[in-house]
Formats: C-alpha cells, structure tokens, sequence
C-alpha cells in the first residue's frame, strides 16, 4: 500500500484467520452464477484489502520499534 492508513482500526491476525475461512480465494464452480461470482470476488477483496492493511499496520510497528533504538 503506498500510503499508510492512519486512523484505520487495529486488523487482528485472529480476524484475518477467521475471515480467509469464511471467504476462502477459490475458483468459482460452473452452478455459481454471475451475481453469485462477483458478491464471492468482493468479499474475497475486502479480505485482501484487510491483509494489507494488517501487514502495513505490522510493518509500521516494527518500523517504529526500530527507530526507537
């Protein structure tokens, strides 16, 4: 992410885990319709997107920790 999200709530890693089993990154299935496709593909991107913030949010961290030094 190339600019920080500052102000964005603390993602848990707890949440990440429950939310990449609850909209796991599959391929769709022939019955799955189009409607069906894309509401799976946006909930899969908003797990994406919180990844990346928790990862940011992570990186920040350690960032700082090593400034401290």
């Amino acid at each position: 992410m190339s600019t920080p999200m500052k102000n964005f709530p603390e993602v848990s890693t707890a949440l990440l885990e429950h939310l990449d089993q609850r909209f796991p990154d599959r391929c769709p299935t022939e019955c799955m319709n189009d409607r069906e496709i894309w509401m799976e593909v946006g909930a899969r991107r908003v797990v994406q997107f919180l990844q990346s913030i928790h990862q940011e949010q992570n990186d920040t961290r350690m960032e700082s920790s090593y400034n401290v030094h």
